[in-house]
């Protein structure tokens, strides 16, 4: 069963009302319910019953704090009791050894027979190394039971911190891209966070970003996923409702929901499918290019979302800079519209110049063959329409080098292998592998390259782009057989890369 079928509105109207229900009450409420419509309600509300964050460990049942101030677990020194429960405590730390000062939050496990979704957290957790996620600090063992060390950060859920500031919509954009920077790292380092959410964005009072709770977190190269992973079911994928294997899309789909929320700045009250949800984002605010991103974030069948959270991203730069958004698809007039409006005042002296060259035009010409006139609108309609199914060509064919990259870097078992990894030195590796087979001819390694290049523009990262990318300078653009239009889009980026590492002579 999944979303889209018949029995999942009968789903969600019995997880819902159970909700409402005491605890002890919910699975009672299910007697006389078709057998698989109770299986999935059951699952549910397992899934609500479990809180998974890092500083949300509390179960059912709640327990005092073991540990009081001034103990010591391992080189920290206890400084106050933060929350707990029934499978783990979190305090607030500092380090004992008074060479330097240095405030964490230490998560302690109680004693638990299988502690190894706790291990599996901290070992993806030391995976990830980046500014806008909260980086692991220590971990091991103490009187036989298991503490990890990250960074404490002081902040505020990212809905929260806007709707207390009144934070303007661009401001809110720039923030959701701190975050999809945050996660593209996690997922090229092959980690699925898995339970985004508000809560789990916090903003700082510097207003950085920092994603936190990778507890339900998984490896994109394990064998099998866990899919009875406990889950926030307002923030959950349909594919991790129906129990269906997760992929970077599912977290692509929760950082839409925070997106949308974000958005309307207000809370979220019920899952999107529901006459309150269907509106949050849909005010006056919420441009149509914006509305068009949620849509294609949320869509319910994972292959049809952005294919990754750079993808998402990118989408909201081309917003923010007036460029058209790729989830609209628009035709010439939508794109002329963007243009104008980033060159407003050009746009308005250029659009006299029309008027009155119209004019002219139209007392000179009115007398003009109508038929020659249709055949140029004609001509005209046929070059869009082979323009937009050139570029449709070109984005599939990138993507396709996209996801051969990823194939690649999930197989190679450095990425795993338990020590460091340059993440960046394995991708331009694959793109010299590369070159070799793309010069001999071969445009589909072409677009491995070119993908890669994008992965390195993307993160401003211009001197392993212009790297990556300086293949393309080898090829002629009449080459035989080439691909002018993915040598014109490559050549363009290795200008830039140029540019930005001040190489002016040749980029021009």
């Amino acid at each position: 069963m999944s979303p889209g079928d018949p029995a999942w509105e009968r789903v969600e109207e019995l997880f819902h009302r159970a909700l409402e229900l005491p605890p002890e009450d919910r699975h009672a409420s299910l007697a006389g319910e078709e057998p698989g419509v109770a299986a999935a309600v059951r699952r549910l509300l397992r899934g609500a019953d479990v809180a998974t964050g890092f500083l949300q460990t509390s179960t059912s049942v709640a327990e005092e704090p073991s540990l009081g101030v001034g103990d010591q677990v391992g080189a920290w020194r206890v400084d106050a009791w933060l929350d707990g429960g029934g499978m783990g405590e979190v305090y607030r730390v500092t380090r004992a050894s008074g060479d330097y000062e240095q405030a964490a939050a230490l998560k302690l496990m109680r004693r638990r027979p299988d502690p190894s979704r706790f291990v599996r957290e901290r070992q993806l957790l030391a995976r990830l190394e980046h500014p806008n996620i909260a980086r692991l600090i220590d971990g091991g063992e103490s009187g036989g039971r298991q503490f990890m060390v990250v960074e404490l950060v002081d902040g505020e859920a990212i809905t929260e911190s806007c709707l207390r500031r009144n934070t303007p919509e661009r401001a809110r954009l720039e923030l959701f891209l701190q975050l999809c920077a945050a996660v593209a790292h996690a997922h090229g380092r092959l980690v699925l966070h898995r339970d985004i959410k508000p809560s789990n964005v916090l903003v700082t009072a510097q207003g950085e970003v920092k994603l936190v709770d990778f507890g339900v977190a998984h490896s994109l190269d394990a064998v099998e996923g866990d899919l009875r992973a406990p889950l926030t079911v307002a923030y959950a994928a349909p594919e991790q409702l129906a129990g269906d294997p997760v992929s970077t899309a599912t977290d692509v789909y929760a950082m839409g929901l925070v997106l949308e929320e974000l958005l309307a700045c207000r809370r979220r009250g019920r899952r999107p499918g529901s006459a309150e949800a269907d509106g949050v984002a849909d005010g006056p605010q919420v441009q149509v290019d914006l509305r068009a991103i949620l849509s294609r974030a949320l869509e319910s069948d994972p292959s049809r979302r952005y294919p990754s959270a750079e993808a998402l991203a990118e989408d909201v730069r081309r917003y923010l800079t007036r460029r058209p958004v790729m989830a609209r698809r628009g035709g010439r007039l939508y794109r002329a519209g963007l243009l104008l409006s980033r060159y407003r005042v050009a746009a308005t002296a250029l659009g006299l110049l029309a008027l009155s060259l119209a004019l002219g035009w139209w007392t000179s010409a009115r007398s003009a063959d109508r038929e020659r006139d249709a055949a140029r609108r004609a001509q005209s309609a046929l070059a869009a329409a082979e323009a937009a199914q050139r570029e449709q060509s070109f984005e599939a064919r990138t993507l396709e080098g996209y996801r051969r990259s990823l194939q690649v870097l999930s197989a190679d078992p450095a990425v795993d292998g338990g020590g460091p990894v340059d993440l960046g030195e394995r991708l331009v590796a694959l793109a010299d592998s590369a070159s070799g087979p793309f010069l001999d001819g071969s445009v589909r390694d072409g677009y491995l390259i070119y993908s890669i290049g994008q992965h390195f523009m993307h993160r401003y990262d211009f001197a392993r782009a212009a790297r990556v990318l300086g293949v393309f300078g080898q090829v002629p653009l009449d080459a035989s057989g080439g691909d002018v239009d993915l040598l014109l889009e490559a050549r363009s980026d290795l200008a830039r890369a140029w540019h930005e590492l001040g190489r002016g002579a040749e980029a021009a």
